[in-house]
């Protein structure tokens, strides 16, 4: 609950042993891998030098050791390179090691903590709730359903790239990430970002190529994320084949001392193709996410198009029906009605739409952190909370998703 000079405290905390901070190291060490830095002199945990500290430590760049002595808690040391496992918990692309210590405390905004074990989201505190339970609805269930017809009009484009650079009947075998996939995947960096931005904002995800009900601000049609997403799948399903062919037909034959030039440099410029395609889909979702800055909800269309920001819901008509789900797949028997007066503008404006315009998804990011989805069921609008989206694993699964395995795709 604490500030310092009006800055909220963020930071992660790794609880060590402290006579082993550094815990087990492998035979090779890779220059990206976390190294502990003691302190000097060791700092009593409490509240003014965490304060403090936290300035000089945010989560994106490194994490502060905590050991005990007896009874008694102490910032011994920090370690480096947490870029690494941040870029990766949001889906950025990057690689990461072990997390340092046994376990891990992240304080996330005022009187909001999480905690993990590594990459396993163990709970997380909110307004003096805990949580165990994320809902993994842009993978899972009717709102993922939803995105499933979403990506259908990049089916046909992803052949269209894919035509005479590979036999027609193997492109599905070779299939790469599937556009749905990628898409959620999307949906998900884009909603991180705007929840880091701490100003609020919304999406509405809408088959209606009309406007009614709604005042568009800014009126735009930016469809670069899904051409993107396209050009990525295509281009490592090629890398794929091209990678594949070079094993099967050269590599594993002692019968051929030679393979063409021209196959070789095909799979060089498929991986530059992927890594270029990577870097666009970063730039594009910081640049969707960038819009939510703007009073008003960002407008997207099948396949990821961006028609417009700043836009208003005009509808009035209430919900007749709303419920909060208590699993990702809407199980009628954990559903709990709701009071839509409990709920602010953006909720209640964004419920009243999905309400009327089946087959649409809102989500709504609160300043607070909190992220939202929502769309129309046979039942009434149905409202999801505690929506997963970063790449964790998580402790318990939601019952719902008939998973063996505690990894949870966000």
């Amino acid at each position: 609950m604490k500030t310092d000079e009006a800055r909220e405290i963020l930071c992660t905390m790794t609880f060590v042993d402290a006579k082993d901070p550094e815990g087990v190291q492998p035979p090779r060490i890779r220059p990206h891998r976390h190294s502990y830095i003691p302190l000097k002199p060791e700092l009593p945990l409490n509240a003014r030098n965490l304060v403090k500290l936290a300035q000089a430590t945010p989560p994106w760049a490194s994490c502060i050791a905590i050991c005990t002595k007896g009874r008694q808690f102490y910032v011994c040391g920090l370690f480096d390179q947490e870029i690494h496992h941040r870029n990766a918990l949001n889906r950025e692309g990057s690689s990461r090691f072990l997390r340092p210590g046994l376990f891990q405390l992240e304080v996330t905004g005022v009187g909001s903590l999480a905690i993990y074990d590594d990459r396993k989201l163990i709970a997380t505190l909110n307004q003096n709730a805990v949580v165990r339970t994320f809902h993994d609805v842009l993978n899972a269930g009717p709102v993922a359903k939803i995105l499933r017809r979403f990506s259908k009009d990049l089916q046909g484009e992803i052949h269209d790239l894919l035509a005479g650079q590979m036999p027609p009947q193997t492109i599905d075998a070779y299939w790469g990430q599937d556009a749905r996939d990628l898409i959620a995947e999307t949906l998900s960096r884009i909603l991180l970002n705007i929840r880091r931005l701490r100003h609020g904002g919304a999406i509405l995800l809408t088959p209606s190529e009309r406007f009614d009900d709604l005042n568009v601000k800014y009126q735009l049609d930016y469809y670069k994320a899904e051409r993107v997403i396209a050009q990525h799948i295509a281009s490592s399903t090629l890398s794929f084949f091209t990678a594949e062919t070079i094993q099967n037909e050269y590599l594993d034959r002692e019968d051929i001392d030679e393979m063409p030039i021209l196959l070789h440099l095909d799979d060089s410029v498929t991986l530059a193709d992927v890594e270029d395609t990577t870097l666009a889909q970063l730039g594009c979702v910081n640049f969707i996410s960038s819009l939510a800055g703007v009073d008003g909800l960002i407008l997207i269309s099948p396949g990821l198009t961006v028609r417009g920001f700043g836009v208003e819901i005009t509808g009035k008509h209430d919900p007749a029906k709303v419920f909060v789900a208590g699993d990702t797949n809407a199980s009628r028997a954990r559903l709990k009605r709701i009071d839509l007066d409990q709920f602010g503008t953006r909720h209640r404006s964004m419920m009243r739409y999905c309400d009327k315009y089946k087959a649409s998804v809102g989500f709504v990011v609160s300043q607070d952190g909190d992220v939202r989805a929502m769309t129309k069921l046979p039942v009434g609008l149905v409202m999801w909370e505690n929506i997963q989206l970063q790449e964790v694993d998580l402790e318990l699964n939601d019952p719902s998703d008939n998973k063996s395995s505690a990894t949870t795709r966000a």
